[in-house]
């Protein structure tokens, strides 16, 4: 699941004055639906196919690559996330949803500790994706310990520094930019 959430990039939907909407783009529905036709593909030509008299074994094995994909093409074509931040009510909402599980959050302006900004630690093939990750670290009640929330995702490095920005004026906290390669880098954006 948490690679089907680095998948998740995200844009800014609404810029209100009380309200800032993020939203996961289009690009991963669509993704979804290649994988569903990739899928049906394969299984049509398998079935239609003179092979599937011939080469048996090979034929089952390629039906359940295609059911594989359809799966895969449903779950990333239902995949969604939607993170409201509201400043007259002073919280972030997060609701996540797709075929596997829903998920609603709420975050008080006063339970984030301060948000960072980092690249996404998900791995794919052994090199680490370009994603960037905004991710919110929250107080629990009544612990000595806190939890993470992934706010936002983006490929591009330079909307993320944006969105990272928009968030630490709304919520008046602070951002650990922790984009630099080496160690040392790190530098706090405060709100203004």
């Amino acid at each position: 699941m948490s690679l089907i959430n680095a998948l998740n990039i995200m844009k800014v939907q609404d810029r209100e004055q009380d309200l800032i909407t993020f939203r996961t783009s289009r690009a991963e529905r669509v993704l979804g639906v290649i994988f569903i036709l990739a899928g049906m593909g394969i299984c049509c030509f398998m079935l239609l196919s003179k092979f599937f008299e011939a080469m048996r074994n090979f034929c089952f094995f390629s039906l359940g690559v295609s059911v594989i994909f359809v799966l895969i093409g449903f779950v990333l074509s239902t995949n969604k996330k939607c993170v409201i931040i509201d400043k007259v009510l002073k919280k972030i909402e997060l609701e996540e949803s797709c075929q596997l599980c829903y998920r609603v959050a709420t975050i008080h302006f006063d339970e984030i500790l301060k948000f960072e900004l980092t690249r996404s630690s998900e791995r794919l093939c052994s090199s680490t994706m370009g994603v960037w990750v905004i991710k919110a670290y929250i107080k629990r009640s009544g612990a000595t310990s806190f939890a993470v929330e992934n706010v936002f995702y983006a490929v591009s490095l330079q909307e993320a520094k944006d969105v990272a920005k928009l968030l630490s004026i709304s919520c008046r906290k602070e951002v650990l930019d922790n984009t630099g390669l080496g160690y040392g880098n790190r530098v706090a954006l405060r709100a203004a």
